[in-house]
Parts: structure tokens; C-alpha cells; sequence
């Protein structure tokens, strides 16, 4: 038996909006590095833009020069109820912002 449902773009949109944290997955010479960050959801035209504040320095800075593909989990909900939410994008760095242009995502409600 499935314990969870899969979610539209417009409810995963929805969710976005009702939480400002994240997983920011990146990778490095197969080197894995994942980091919890606070992001700002911006959508222009049916694109969904992630921008996170970057300080120009430490090893995310130096992931991403190597290989700006990425991903991201982001997590709403409680313990009854969670929604999940996968992404895959591409990063570039501006000034000190970490701007993530998503080409993939998806999501799924889990319960009990």
C-alpha cells in the first residue's frame, strides 16, 4: 500500500511560498555536499527561480565554480502529514547571491 500522493506544480508552488529553508545539494570531483540554507522563491513566466544569499566564501563558493548543476529538497509539514519536494537546477553566482534556475522538480504529500 502507497503512503503518499503525488503533488501538482501549482500545489508545490503553494508550498514553496509556506517555508524559506532548504537542502542545497551540490557536487564536486564525486565529492557530495549538501548544506541547509534560507532561500527566496521568485517565478518568472512558469520558471521557478531560487535565490539564496551567498558571503563569497567557504566550500559551496568553491563547489560551484566547479560544476553549477544542483539540487534541492525542500520540507513542509508535520509528522502526520509531509510534503516533499525534489528539485534539479542550474546555479550561477551574482554579487552575493547563489541564483538557481530550476529545470526539474517534483513532489510528493507522505502520511501515515
Amino acid at each position: 500500500m502507497k503512503n503518499y500522493l503525488d503533488i501538482s506544480k501549482e500545489e508545490i508552488i503553494f508550498i514553496l511560498k509556506q517555508t524559506n529553508k532548504c537542502i542545497l545539494a551540490l557536487s564536486n570531483n564525486h565529492q557530495p555536499y549538501l548544506i541547509p540554507m534560507y532561500y527566496q522563491l521568485y517565478l518568472e513566466e512558469d520558471k521557478i527561480i531560487i535565490k539564496m544569499k551567498n558571503e563569497n566564501k567557504g566550500k559551496k563558493l568553491e563547489y560551484l565554480k566547479n560544476n553549477s548543476l544542483v539540487s534541492l529538497i525542500f520540507e513542509y509539514g508535520n509528522w502526520g502529514k509531509i510534503n516533499t519536494i525534489t528539485a534539479n537546477g542550474e546555479a550561477k553566482l551574482e554579487e552575493d547571491l547563489i541564483i538557481i534556475k530550476v529545470n526539474d522538480i517534483s513532489g510528493r504529500q507522505y502520511y501515515r
